[in-house]
């Protein structure tokens, strides 16, 4: 796994930006192995191309407008989230849930239907289910997320998601774009 992600930045930053190859790889893979290796992978392109970049768009366009997010943490059946056996859930699994297509069960489809319930109060203007990002006196964003995960869980709005793991890219790559 870290040979991959290694191959991975080498070809995308024309090594050109040795020392931080290394630096990322020593962040995500000091001191793992086996699953938690693979877990670790697709957490740093996770954080690389989805999660980060949001965050820092958001940093960004939270000094003039509000800006919400949603993290999607249900606790999804394999058939929906295949390609991260290891690590729920993936891009875009969140698709079937908004749709409310393709669910396994009742469970799943109450659960969509709740989804889809939140998103469209949501949508027609009742930002109150959802804090906008905070940025702090030393412009220092603090994302709220919604952590869902169904009809049937205690429904909670937290602060900070992969606020670590966004600062190490912003402070190694991303402040040098």
């Amino acid at each position: 796994m870290c040979q991959t992600a290694r191959n991975y930045f080498k070809s995308k930053l024309n090594n050109v930006h040795s020392d931080i190859i290394e630096d990322i790889i020593n962040f995500y893979f000091t001191g793992v192995d086996g699953v938690d290796a693979i877990v670790s992978a697709l957490s740093l392109f996770g954080d690389f191309l989805f999660h980060c970049p949001s965050n820092i768009f958001a940093h960004h366009l939270s000094k003039s407008n509000k800006v919400f997010r949603y993290v999607l943490a249900y606790d999804l059946p394999p058939i929906l989230n295949f390609l991260c056996e290891h690590l729920t859930p993936c891009h875009g699994a969140d698709i079937p849930f908004f749709f409310g297509n393709f669910l396994p069960n009742s469970s799943h489809i109450e659960a969509s239907d709740e989804w889809i319930r939140l998103n469209s109060e949501f949508v027609k203007g009742n930002t109150e289910i959802w804090p906008p990002y905070y940025l702090t006196k030393n412009d220092f964003v603090v994302p709220f997320y919604k952590d869902y995960r169904g009809p049937n869980y205690t429904r909670s709005t937290k602060v900070g998601y992969r606020n670590i793991q966004c600062e190490f890219w912003n402070s190694i790559f991303f402040d040098k774009l």
